[in-house]
Parts: C-alpha cells; sequence; structure tokens
C-alpha cells in the first residue's frame, strides 16, 4: 500500500481577511471586499469584490 503526504489544491477559496504566501485554486477564488491576498497565486477563474485586493505573482491557471 503507497501512502502520500501531498495535498491537492482546493476546488474553491473564499479569501475575506489577510492572506500571504503561495495559494492554488483549482476552481474558483473569490477575494472578499475585505480580502487581501499576497504571493505567487494560481487559480482556475477570479472574482474580486470592490475593495479586495491582490498582489504578486498571478496566473489564470494551475498547471
Amino acid at each position: 500500500m503507497a501512502s502520500s503526504t501531498e495535498k491537492a489544491p482546493p476546488q474553491d477559496a473564499d479569501i475575506q481577511g489577510c492572506f500571504a504566501g503561495n495559494l492554488v485554486v483549482r476552481g474558483r477564488l473569490l477575494v472578499r471586499a475585505t480580502g487581501t491576498v499576497g504571493g505567487k497565486i494560481a487559480y482556475g477563474e477570479i472574482e474580486i469584490e470592490r475593495g479586495g485586493q491582490i498582489s504578486g505573482e498571478i496566473s489564470d491557471h494551475t498547471d
């Protein structure tokens, strides 16, 4: 039996606070008006509410 500690990226993410680091989302990344995301970000699709902030290295795919 084989085992793995590697985690699959989440399907969707809903950011309402502060996130800094590497983030990979296979599906929809939603950054709420109160959300701030910074770092290396990859996503399938994205929605940023008015007031939400995103910065860093951003790509629209999760390859």
